[in-house]
């Protein structure tokens, strides 16, 4: 079973921003709660092992090896969650899923997220 959708968010690499914190807190909260609303009630049938390719489209691209997966943390976080509830938030994601990144460079002021979930069994 696949599960494929695509996400309308800005991401950015944070470890290279120099923001204020409530402003950081604003977006991961903005990202955990657009990426819920997209997949409450689709994700009941996945559990793990189970792959996720999240893909961003931004109009730059960015570091893949350390700031493509900062960037999509809080995106990480939610799914990972979602899938195996009942942990703390963010702690999930280590508990047996293959986390893919990648990214494509999209049009002027386009943001998003591409999220594919594949069950491995």
């Amino acid at each position: 079973m696949t599960l494929f959708f695509k996400v309308p968010i800005k991401t950015i690499n944070e470890s290279n921003s120099a923001e204020h914190w409530t402003k950081r807190a604003k977006r991961r909260r903005m990202q955990r709660y657009v990426v819920k609303a997209y997949l409450n009630g689709k994700i009941n049938d996945f559990r793990i092992p189970c792959r996720i390719k999240l893909t961003r489209i931004a109009p730059c691209k960015l570091d893949y090896h350390d700031g493509l997966p900062i960037s999509m943390k809080s995106v990480t976080d939610q799914i990972c969650d979602m899938i195996v509830p009942g942990l703390a938030p963010g702690r999930s994601d280590d508990k047996g899923f293959k986390i893919e990144y990648d990214q494509k460079q999209g049009l002027p002021k386009e943001y998003a997220v591409e999220v594919e979930i594949e069950n491995m069994e």
